[in-house]
């Protein structure tokens, strides 16, 4: 898919130090990228390895001006993310909190109980499917894009591209929080998104949750 002289791509294991980069750029402040490069590059490689995620960089020539992580199936990432790369991703975190006790605090205080809960449920015995299961909403969990290419179309075209890929995968719906002002609530709003209230984290953040059925992002 491309427009003008952008097109999107998936994301490639040699993309991540670039998207990392931009992660870091957009969210200085969120918890994932203050645990480092290492992290955060092992991070996006889930994505781009997991059969149950969607990640595309958007591409001028060679440069790589914006990325788009998300998931066809919340669940299934999650069990596939913990059973590969598990291990990997809990050393760097541990080794980036060693070296900064406060986000050990962090962690401890708004993480640790939900995560050993997460484990704690993947670890039981998996219930009987029902005869009509309950519908999969995908989840887009991270866009960003260059702030020197901010209105190119980048932003769109990853988007337009993951509701394709989720149509494809017959996932009918999506969701995503974002920040309830700035420009990425006003963005999914000219996309067409709709807004589903706010929420609160964990760390006290507040969100506002969209949600837009899979397939064109055109009105």
């Amino acid at each position: 898919m491309s427009q003008g002289g952008l097109s999107v791509r998936p994301l490639k294991d040699v993309d991540v130090t670039r998207t990392a980069a931009l992660h870091r750029q957009s969210l200085p402040d969120s918890f994932f990228a203050r645990l480092g490069g290492r992290f955060l590059q092992t991070y996006h490689r889930t994505y781009a390895h997991s059969p149950h995620a969607v990640a595309l960089v958007s591409v001028d020539g060679a440069l790589i001006t914006g990325f788009l992580l998300g998931v066809s199936s919340p669940v299934a990432h999650g069990n596939y993310v913990l059973r590969t790369w598990g291990l990997r991703m809990a050393l760097f975190g541990i080794v980036a909190m060693c070296r900064r006790p406060d986000l050990l605090v962090l962690f401890v205080r708004t993480r640790a109980r939900r995560y050993a809960r997460g484990l704690y449920r993947r670890w039981q015995t998996r219930p009987v499917p029902t005869a009509q299961p309950e519908a999969v909403v995908a989840v887009l969990s991270h866009l960003a894009v260059d702030p020197e290419v901010r209105r190119s179309g980048a932003g769109r075209l990853l988007v337009e591209h993951f509701r394709s890929e989720l149509t494809a995968r017959d996932v009918s719906s999506l969701q995503l929080l974002t920040a309830p002002h700035g420009a990425g609530a006003e963005f999914y709003r000219r996309l067409h998104f709709i807004e589903q209230g706010t929420i609160t984290g964990a760390d006290g953040a507040r969100w506002l949750r969209f949600s837009a059925p899979s397939g064109s992002a055109q009105p």
